[in-house]
């Protein structure tokens, strides 16, 4: 028991230091973070497209009772399109911003800008992680409905 207490007081004393080699690889994982955000930044303006596209194809969609459901099928998806797209944007932005901050503490070992370039990672983690357990429930849930609307013939795929 005395063994452990003093490995434990021996570890709280040293302090973290960013040897060179966890500097090379900061450095790898900002430039892989920039690469991800600004292709996520693409994708999420080829999803507004998309989702305008679909608006405009749901409101120039044949005017007749058959149809109708396509119109709302089409404006459902197109408002989910821009919604995704706007929101995704957000931590795009700020891992770019990380990713710039995270680049310059390093070159001039600034600790606080290091800090601070960390915390605005975090929340680019944080909510990336909450928004793909939010869109994986509401992906599970609508696929649910489909099924069951499938099931008693509410909606009907083939004529």
């Amino acid at each position: 028991m005395i063994f452990m207490e003093n490995i434990l007081e021996t570890a709280a004393q040293q302090r973290l230091e960013v040897t060179e080699t966890s500097k090379v690889y900061l450095l790898s994982i900002a430039r892989w973070t920039k690469f991800l955000c600004i292709i996520s930044l693409l994708g999420n303006f080829f999803m507004l497209l998309l989702g305008i596209g679909q608006l405009l194809i749901g409101f120039n969609s044949v005017d007749s009772p058959e149809f109708l459901g396509f119109r709302h099928f089409m404006w459902s998806l197109g408002l989910v399109c821009i919604v995704v797209g706007l929101l995704m944007t957000c931590p795009c932005i700020r891992g770019l911003k990380a990713v710039h901050t995270i680049k310059l503490a390093v070159k001039s070992d600034d600790a606080l800008a290091f800090e601070k370039g960390l915390k605005i990672w975090r929340w680019v983690c944080r909510f990336t992680g909450w928004f793909v357990v939010v869109f994986s429930i509401f992906t599970i849930l609508s696929s649910a409905v489909l099924v069951m609307m499938v099931g008693s013939q509410e909606l009907q795929l083939l004529p």
